[in-house]
């Protein structure tokens, strides 16, 4: 160590030389140089008089005074030393009423005026923190200069966007400068591999597993399983992840923003470091570690011609003469950098590990840098790579490093980066209204939601977005431009690959892919194609610039369009296979093969229509993504593997072929069955359509009709898309071609039969509805709108009802508890009764409407319940014999919710109606009015012709719970089909007649997994002891949902002969059973099930943990306190609200202490089992502390308080009252609010009770919770 020369700069008010001489003693005898008594006086001239010792870098001392810090020169000081980065400022307090909180010090020492002493020694302590005057013997004079310079040329080259490999076509973008800071988007990481864990090549392996899964999930390969799930929730900062781990290696595929992470860290310290406000705006910058780290970057791509890499002292040399630095600089600074590893203070940041493309080069830097973690133990390290170079290496980074992966971006990712790019690249009238647009479609199509979780096919996005305006139609855009981003990754440190070679090559082996239906190649089927391709294309001479093996490493090295994608044996070896990165890259390479004619076994003689129309043949059937009702139909589609290659090669090929390709998709050909393939070759070519391609409108019209003459029973059935016709007609809704569709369905709904014009309805009112924002105001104007037209033409009418039905659908599933819709009801409801009256197709429209308005979906709204004379009209209307059938099913429905007596004739009449809808619709309405004349018809209707009838009959019979039904359902027990022998089943069960059991009994090994395990519920249901062995012999059943369904049998059974074989599943391998098994041993009771469920409160399944401690709850056995107890703290708040319940229920004083302290738990829900808990209790104390928190200043505290109380109510009406919809249900009032007449006006009406009662009640509430209370006690 070697003593330096230290001034210290002290500056006071004039006329104040004395307090500066009082702290200017303390620190010359700390041996400093102090500079003050006029040498620097504060005036007007300060700034200039102290620029001497401001530049050579001097700390300020600032004596902090009323008269100093009043006056402007406080600011100057403080500004003039920002200009340096190397001064900092300590304010000293000299007196009680000096505001020091005005101006922006590095350090306020402890207050002069109260403690001398310790404000002395508080400013000597870090003067020497900041300036101390002993040093290194390697220190070198000059080296802050250096430093300086540094931090401005890194800071200059890191906090600038580099969109030199992006799309080059928007010349605002192309010539703005971008700052990293403002387009940051905060990446996540995942951890991999702990730091203390040895890099084996097993470890490298799971990597590359759980890679691979999670590519295959982004590019559709796959779906995501619920493990697959739960990894992905374990998304944390880096920052986070370097704080506790010190060293880390990042992985990511290309694009992944590994090189951007490193320059936000590098922009954020130095940032910091220079004290800049800007510091504390960047993004996630919360979540770096809280150090003056200086960051040192070294850039793999730099030493890629650096042979041998001998230490780090040369690394630093040649990357610092590399940045232009000048040799007495670099001289200066390397001892700077080496000295702050050293200590701790500076931050190495070793980007692109993989650049270094020699491996021998590659490994030798490796182990220099172990030899630097071993040198610098106290230096942070961050070193990236590609995850494909990082598994090739033969030797690695070791045991120092945690390695994570770059996580995808998520939807609040996306969103954050379109708020942030529209920010900053649009005018500012433009800014809201295109990221509306640009948020829209980033999660317009599933295909670019998975391309999008990389952040620079992201921002390809938004800057192809800005070029083609609309997106997804003219997605085939994006994907060309991702691809060509793609090819030209990384262009500054390797070769663009050449898109003549690649493009073909790629289109090529794409099409072959698609061709053999498969999503993978070995390696060796790759490069077999590369090499025919050559032979059946030998005019095309780029591709010969590299052999098939060198172009599929290239592809993968540098593109990763191509991917190796794990291993398969194949001839007794492990073969690599390779896929491409993404699902919609081979389907849009695909499509282009098609277009420019590069794909195997071409006939010359064939154009591309002759080719497109044999692959739109290809069909196969799929499961419709339809309402529960329809969730076992089967729809054709034409197949995956062509779909939407299909699609793109229509949006790519050249205007004068479209109209001939779209005619090839539209029309069967001769060879092929045409009643199979017509729907899904009319829905490609509506799809293709819908992708708005200069189609000729002669041909968008016959496309449109054929679509709409496909339309089928089963379309149109959800306000969202179920089947392959509703997506179609979504994505048509968005098109130039809506208005007209919509125009041919209400022609077609018209037009048709009954039964089968449902489709057309609900596909016009839901392309009608598919743009309307999900807003509550725009949902109900819409909705006025609507109802004005009902009484225009019958043609506007039809329209008008078929969009309100569509609307109130959208409404129930988004605004179920809003009245808004219901306030002109009486008016609508005329105008609707009167078009029951009307043609058939205007009677079922307006029959949808009357439907949905009767439904009670929510006990707040107030639905329409027809009068007298309304029921009336509707008896009437079903039993004319000229009504609409699917009107009349409907109108039956209504009754039937109503409960209607007088309609039970009429409705039994109609039992035997030709149309099965209608005879479902009876039978569905018998149900709800349980009137025993139907008994005897509804059994004469188990046999009907029609399975869903028998379904609704069997279920109706078991509404009304007549002893009579039961041996002739026993009959049908063995019907012909299932779903009906589970109806069946189930209304046995609701009867609860013990002649079922045995019949029932021997259901219960039925091949169809579905009936055992309705068999097993109705069992549970009729709770006969003679079904406890049967249903335990099923627990082990090879349907993990018929175990769970057994075990909820023998809970509700309640035997104890049960106990043994549920204790024993426990350990069922299936979590949902483990929670049955768990459910139903709180059930029993028993305390042989105790220890056992104790065991399990540790299980790995956070659900099943909750089961557990609700059965311990229930079981009430003293043992479980203490282990219940300890799970109070549990990370999933769902299991601290089951514990919270069981230790309320147990009721032992031993839980009283552990709950209180949980009352201010963060989670709202938890707190609230924790007070329902305490209520249970009930010890006087205990409710009288819950009493206190109704006056806390937290309104949340106050209302789930109230909550929890309302349970000592012994009247249901009381709690009724309590809560804000008058349901006993959340949420409940504040009890600070007033009560007030309006409030006793509603309360009366909901609860069909007095004025008088609800105000008397008030009262009595108001004296136990201090409710606050503002209307009159006068009756009058």
């Amino acid at each position: 160590m070697k003593k330096i020369l230290q001034q210290v700069l002290i500056a006071h008010a004039k006329g104040e030389e004395e307090f500066a001489e009082k702290l200017g003693k303390p620190i010359r005898e700390a041996g400093y140089e102090v500079a003050h008594r006029g040498t620097v006086m504060v005036g007007e001239s300060f700034v200039e008089e102290a620029s001497k010792a401001l530049s050579s870098g001097s700390p300020v001392v600032l004596c902090g005074t009323i008269k100093a810090l009043g006056t402007k020169w406080a600011r100057q000081i403080v500004n003039a030393a920002r200009n340096n980065y190397r001064v900092r400022i300590f304010c000293v307090q000299m007196d009680e009423e000096a505001d020091v909180e005005t101006v922006a010090f590095d350090e306020c020492i402890a207050q002069y005026w109260q403690d001398p002493t310790k404000a002395q020694h508080d400013l000597i302590t870090a003067l020497k923190k900041y300036y101390p005057l002993q040093v290194p013997s390697d220190y070198v004079k000059g080296g802050n200069d250096a430093e300086q310079r540094y931090r401005e040329l890194v800071l200059e080259s890191c906090d600038i966007i580099d969109l030199a490999n992006l799309p080059e076509f928007d010349r605002h973008i192309a010539t703005q400068k971008l700052l990293l800071r403002q387009l940051y988007v905060a990446l996540r990481v995942q951890v991999e591999i702990v730091s203390n864990a040895e890099v084996e090549e097993v470890e490298l392996a799971a990597i590359e597993k759980r890679r691979i899964a999670m590519q295959r999930r982004r590019a559709g390969w796959s779906s995501e399983e619920k493990d697959e799930r739960e990894d992905r929730g374990k998304r944390v900062p880096v920052g986070e992840r370097l704080a506790k781990a010190k060293r880390l290696v990042v992985l990511g595929d290309p694009g992944a923003g590994k090189t951007t992470m490193i320059r936000w860290i590098t922009t954020a310290y130095l940032l910091r470091l220079e004290k800049d406000p800007d510091w504390k705006d960047l993004p996630d910058v919360s979540t770096l570690p809280d150090e003056d780290w200086l960051p040192i970057i070294i850039r793999c791509r730099d030493l890629k011609n650096v042979s041998p890499i001998r230490s780090l002292d040369d690394i630093l040399h040649y990357i610092l003469r590399k940045d232009e630095m000048s040799e007495p600089e670099c001289t200066a600074l390397r001892g700077i950098l080496i000295q702050k590893l050293k200590q701790g203070t500076a931050l190495l940041l070793i980007d692109g590990l993989d650049e270094i493309t020699d491996s021998l080069l590659r490994a030798e830097f490796c182990q220099q840098i172990e030899k630097i973690c071993d040198a610098y133990k106290q230096a942070p390290i961050i070193v990236t790579s590609r995850i494909v170079g990082y598994r090739e290496m033969k030797y690695r980074i070791g045991r120092q490093f945690e390695h994570v992966t770059v996580a995808e971006l998520i939807k609040k990712d996306k969103d954050d980066f379109a708020h942030r790019w529209c920010d900053i690249t649009e005018l500012p009238e433009r800014k809201k209204k295109a990221e509306t647009e640009l948020i829209q479609d980033i999660h317009s199509a599933e295909r670019i939601e998975r391309l999008t979780g990389n952040p620079m096919l992201l921002t390809t996005m938004a800057l192809v977005k800005r070029k083609v305006g609309k997106l997804p139609t003219r997605r085939h855009k994006l994907y060309a431009q991702a691809v060509d981003v793609l090819l030209n990754w990384r262009s500054e440190v390797d070769k663009p690959i050449d898109d003549d070679e690649a493009l073909p090559q790629l289109e090529y082996i794409a099409y072959a892919m698609c061709h053999r239906g498969v999503q993978q190649l070995r390696k060796d089927e790759v490069i077999e194609l590369f090499e025919k391709f050559r032979e059946e294309y030998p005019n095309l001479h780029e591709v010969k610039k590299h052999t098939p093996k060198e172009f599929l490493s290239l592809l993968e090295h540098r593109t990763g369009i191509l991917v190796e994608a794990g291993v398969i044996p194949h001839n007794g070896r492990d073969i690599p296979v390779f896929e491409f990165r993404h699902l919609t890259f081979q389907e849009y390479l695909a499509g282009l093969a098609l277009v420019q004619g590069h794909f195997p076994n071409r006939d010359r003689s064939l154009n591309l229509a002759d080719y497109v129309a044999p692959l739109a043949a290809q069909i196969n059937e799929v499961q419709s993504d339809h309402p529960v009702v329809f969730r076992s139909q089967q729809e054709v589609v034409v197949t995956e593997n062509w779909r939407e290659a299909l699609r793109l090669c229509v949006a790519s090929c050249n205007d004068d072929d479209v109209d001939d390709v779209l005619q090839a998709i539209l029309k069967p050909i001769e060879t092929e069955d045409a009643q199979i393939t017509a729907r899904p070759r009319a829905v490609l070519a509506a799809l293709c359509l819908a992708d708005e391609p200069n189609a000729s409108e002669q041909m968008a019209m016959e496309i449109l009709q054929e679509f709409v003459r496909n339309v089928g029973e089963r379309d149109g059935n959800t306000p969202f898309s179920g089947t392959s016709v509703d997506t179609a007609a979504i994505e048509l809704a968005e098109s130039q071609w809506a208005e007209i569709l919509c125009s041919i369905l209400l022609q077609e709904f018209q037009r048709r039969e009954a039964k089968v014009r449902g489709g057309c309805g609900g596909l016009l009112g839901m392309i009608t509805t598919a743009s309307m924002s999900n807003e509550l105001e725009t949902f109900h104007k819409c909705y006025l709108e609507q109802a004005s037209r009902l009484k225009l033409s019958q043609e506007e009418s039809i329209k008008a009802a078929l969009i309100i039905e569509k609307i109130l659908w959208k409404r129930i599933i988004l605004f179920p508890v809003d009245q808004i819709f219901f306030d002109n009801m009486p008016e609508i409801i005329d105008t609707l009764l009167e078009m029951l009256t009307g043609s058939p197709p205007t009677s079922h429209a307006a029959a949808g409407v009357l439907r949905l308005f009767n439904v009670n979906f929510h006990p707040r709204i107030k639905r329409w319940q027809p009068s007298i004379k309304e029921k009336e009209q509707l008896i009437s209307f079903i039993s004319n014999l000229t009504s609409d059938t699917q009107a009349l099913a409907l109108i039956c429905r209504i009754l039937g919710n109503e409960r209607e007596k007088q309609a039970v004739e009429p409705l039994i009449a109609k039992l035997n109606d030709a149309d099965s809808n209608v005879r479902q619709a009876v039978a569905s309405a018998l149900e709800e009015i349980k009137d025993a004349q139907a008994l005897k018809p509804l059994i004469a209707k188990l046999n009907d012709s029609d399975s869903d009838v028998r379904q609704a009959v069997a279920s109706a019979l078991g509404g009304i719970k007549n002893g009579r039904a039961v041996e002739p359902l026993i009959a049908k027990l063995n019907d012909a089909d299932s779903d009906v022998q589970q109806a069946v089943a189930s209304a046995l069960g609701r009867i609860k007649n013990g002649r079922a059991v045995e019949p029932l009994i021997a259901k219960l090994n039925d091949s169809d997994s579905g009936v055992r395990q309705a068999v097993a519920s109705a069992l549970g249901e009729i709770k006969d002891a003679r079904a406890v062995e049967p249903l335990i012999a099923k627990l082990n059943d090879a349907n993990s949902d018929v175990r769970q369904t057994v075990a909820r049998a023998l809970g509700a059974i309640k035997n104890g002969r049960a106990i043994e074989p549920l204790i024993a599943k426990l350990n069922d391998s299936n979590n949902f059973v483990r929670q049955a098994v768990a459910g139903a041993l709180g059930r029993i009771k028993n305390t042989r099930a105790v220890q056992p469920l104790i065991a399990k409160l540790n299980d790995a399944d956070s659900d099943v943990q909750r089961a557990v401690a609700s059965a311990l709850g229930e079981i009430k056995d003293a043992r479980a306190v203490e282990p219940l107890i300890a799970k109070l703290n549990h990370v999933d708040s769902d299991v601290q609200q089951a514990v919270a319940g069981a230790l309320g229920k147990i009721n032992d004083p031993r839980v009283l202490e552990p709950l209180i302290a949980k009352l201010n738990n963060a989670d709202s829900e938890v707190q609230q089992a924790v007070e329902a808990a305490l209520v249970q209790l009930g010890d006087t104390q205990t409710i009288q502390k819950l009493l206190n928190r109704l006056s806390s200043e937290n309104q949340n505290t106050r209302v789930i308080t109230l909550r929890a109380l309302s349970w000592i109510c012994q009247d249901k009406i009381d709690r009724e009252l309590l809560s804000r919809d008058v349901d006993a249900f959340n949420p409940f009032l504040d009890p600070q609010e007033e009560i007030n007449e309006e409030r006793v006006n509603y309360a009366a009406a909901q609860l069909d009770i007095s004025i008088e009662e609800v105000r008397m009640r008030y009262q009595k509430l108001a004296q136990q919770f201090g409710l606050r209370l503002n209307f009159t006690t006068d009756a009058s």
